[in-house]
């Protein structure tokens, strides 16, 4: 079960990047972060946040340095009267057409050394949380946008 607190997530995403940017994972690709300086409160377990995150910024990072562009990575974050959306989009190889409704199952994995259980696990978290994550599709110049998906608390975003 999460432990929920009020966590200021900006300084959460830039933090979690710069953990990841330390990986051998990240080496190769270049992250930008699209924050606002301001930002609401919101309600996480701010440690299974991050392992969450982490483990899309590591699939993210593996399918954007297969190909021989540079490879690049984007968080970004958004939300509106119900919901927190954090982004995390490559410029990699994509979803398989194949595994896009079986990407979120444990043990499906496009990586020849992958267990599957990365993207199982990041979604577990996320509904635990009373959100989700989701595949968007490709927008260009993403190939992948997957979105972690959180339930917006009205008494932090100040929304009557």
């Amino acid at each position: 079960e999460p432990i929920i607190r009020p966590v200021d997530i900006v300084p959460l995403l830039r933090d979690v990047v710069l953990v990841f940017k330390q990986t051998l994972a990240a080496k190769t690709v270049s992250i930008e972060l699209d924050l606002p300086p301001d930002f609401p409160l919101v309600e996480i377990d701010q440690t299974l946040l991050t392992q969450a995150l982490l483990n899309v910024l590591s699939n993210a990072a593996e399918a954007a340095g297969t190909l021989s562009r540079p490879a690049l990575i984007r968080v970004s974050l958004v939300s509106d009267r119900n919901e927190v959306r954090i982004l995390i989009s490559d410029n990699g190889c994509g979803v398989p057409d194949n595994l896009v409704e079986q990407i979120f199952h444990a043990f499906i994995t496009t990586k020849p050394n992958g267990t599957g259980t990365g993207l199982n696990l990041a979604r577990q978290i996320a509904l635990a949380h009373g959100g989700d994550l989701v595949y968007m599709g490709s927008s260009e110049p993403w190939s992948a946008v997957f979105a972690f998906i959180l339930r917006a608390s009205p008494k932090l975003l100040d929304v009557d």
